[in-house]
C-alpha cells in the first residue's frame, strides 16, 4: 500500500484530533450539566415529577403557615415529596410551591413569610432569589439541617381574590376644613364621622350633604375629662336622658345612616348607658360603630342581649403623635392583616394632615393588593344577612 506523505498525513490528522477534542468538550458539558439537574433538589420547571409526587402535608405549623400565605397573597399552594438519592436532602425530601400573584413584590412576599417562620421557631437556613427574579427558594429545618424546602414564584396568571373594609375618618367639625375637604376628594368611598355641635359641624355637614356619614357621638372618656361642650351622654345618665341625646343627634343630622361612639371609654362600660343608645340607635333604622376606646366596653355583649348585630373598630389607622410615614406603615400592614382575615373590617383614621398624606400615598397599593374601600353600611348589611342566616 502506497504510504501518503508526511504533509499530508499531518493535514488528515490535525482536523481529526481537533474534532475529537471538541466532540469531548460537547460531552463533558452535558454530562456536568446532568449532574446539576440531578443535585439541585428543585429547579424552575419541576414539572416532570409533580403528578406523581403530590402529597397532604401533615405538619400542622407548617399548613398553619401556608394557609396564612394562602389568605394573605392569594398563593396557590401545593405540596411535594421527591425522591433522588443524590439530593443534599438524602433520599427523599419534601418541598412546597407558592405561587402569589404578580401585584405583591417578592421582598414583601419574603417579609411575611420569612416572619411566618420565625414565629413558628423553625430555622431559616437558607433563602434565594433564582436568576429570573421573580422566584425565591427558602430552606427551613432544626439544627441546621433541612427538611421542608419552599419555592415562591411571582406569576401573573395567579387571580387575586378581592376583600372589601370601610375606612372611617372621624373628628369632622372640628378638623381643620381644608384638610377635611381633602378626605372628601380622594377616590374611595370613604365615612366621615360628624360630631355633633362640635366648632364648625355645620361647615362639614354642608360639605359631605349627599354622601354617607355617621354621627361621631361624644361620651364620657375615662379618666373623666373636660369636654368643650354640653353634648356628651354621661356616664351617670338616667336610660331616657341617653336615648333623648341620641334622638337630638339625628334630628341635627337625620340624614346619617348610623352613629359611632368619641371616646366613650367610660361611658360605654355602662348596660345603663349602652342599652337605650343601642335600643334608639336600632329602633332608627340606624347601626352603631363600637369605636373601641377600652377592651372594657359592653357594646357588643349588648347587642347580642337585644338581638341586633352592631359593627366593632377593627384597628385605628393613626394616633395622634403618628407622622405620615408611621401612618403609611401601619396601613399597608393593616391591608396584609386585613387580605389574611377576609376583608369585612372597620378601620378609622382622623382628621389629620399626616393621615391624609399616608392615605394617598398608600391607596394605589388597595387597588393593585384586592382591597376594595366600601361605605361602612355595605358592611353593616353583610355582617346583619350573615346574622340571619
Amino acid at each position: 500500500m502506497r504510504k501518503l506523505p508526511t504533509s499530508s498525513r499531518r493535514d488528515v490528522l490535525l482536523p481529526a484530533v481537533l474534532i475529537g477534542m471538541l466532540a469531548l468538550l460537547v460531552l463533558v458539558f452535558f454530562i456536568s450539566r446532568g449532574r446539576e439537574k440531578e443535585t439541585s433538589p428543585v429547579s424552575e420547571d419541576t414539572s416532570g415529577f409533580e403528578e406523581r409526587y403530590i402529597i397532604q402535608l401533615t405538619d400542622p405549623t407548617l399548613k398553619d403557615i401556608f394557609d396564612r400565605m394562602r389568605n394573605i397573597f392569594s398563593a396557590k399552594v401545593s405540596s411535594y415529596k421527591r425522591c433522588n438519592t443524590k439530593s443534599e436532602f438524602g433520599s427523599e425530601y419534601f418541598y412546597t410551591k407558592l405561587d402569589i400573584p404578580s401585584a405583591f413584590p417578592l421582598p414583601l412576599v419574603n417579609q411575611k413569610l420569612v416572619e411566618l417562620i420565625t414565629d413558628a421557631n423553625y430555622e431559616l437556613i437558607d433563602a434565594k432569589e433564582t436568576p429570573s427574579g421573580n422566584s425565591l427558594v427558602l430552606d427551613i429545618g432544626y439544627s441546621g439541617k433541612i427538611f421542608h424546602r419552599i419555592y415562591v414564584r411571582r406569576l401573573s396568571s395567579i387571580p387575586l381574590d378581592t376583600v372589601e373594609v370601610a375606612i372611617l375618618i372621624d373628628d369632622f367639625g372640628v378638623g381643620e376644613l381644608d384638610v377635611e375637604k381633602q378626605f372628601l376628594a380622594l377616590p374611595i368611598d370613604i365615612t366621615p364621622t360628624v360630631i355633633p355641635h362640635s366648632e364648625h359641624w355645620e361647615e362639614s355637614f354642608s360639605l359631605i350633604r349627599g354622601r354617607e356619614f355617621l354621627v361621631h357621638m361624644p361620651m364620657e372618656p375615662e379618666p373623666p375629662a373636660k369636654y368643650e361642650g354640653e353634648f356628651i351622654i354621661t356616664a351617670d345618665m338616667k336610660p331616657d336622658e341617653v336615648a333623648g341625646m341620641v334622638d337630638s343627634a339625628f334630628a341635627l343630622m337625620p340624614a346619617a345612616v348610623g352613629m359611632n361612639n368619641h371616646m366613650g371609654s367610660l361611658a360605654t362600660q355602662k348596660k345603663s348607658v349602652m342599652v337605650p343608645l343601642l335600643e334608639t340607635v336600632h329602633t332608627s333604622g340606624r347601626f352603631f360603630v363600637d369605636s373601641r376606646t377600652t377592651i372594657y366596653s359592653v357594646a357588643q355583649e349588648v347587642a347580642d342581649s337585644l338581638g341586633f348585630p352592631i359593627l366593632r373598630l377593627y384597628h385605628y389607622i393613626d394616633y395622634p403623635e403618628s407622622t405620615s410615614l408611621a401612618t403609611e406603615t401601619r396601613l399597608i400592614k393593616l391591608i396584609l392583616d386585613i387580605r389574611e382575615k377576609g376583608g369585612d373590617k372597620i378601620i378609622t383614621g382622623h382628621t389629620r394632615q399626616e393621615t391624609l398624606s399616608a392615605l394617598k400615598n398608600v391607596l394605589p397599593l388597595f387597588k393593585k393588593w384586592g382591597v376594595r374601600v366600601v361605605p361602612a353600611s355595605k358592611i353593616y348589611r353583610k355582617l346583619r344577612k350573615w346574622n340571619a342566616s
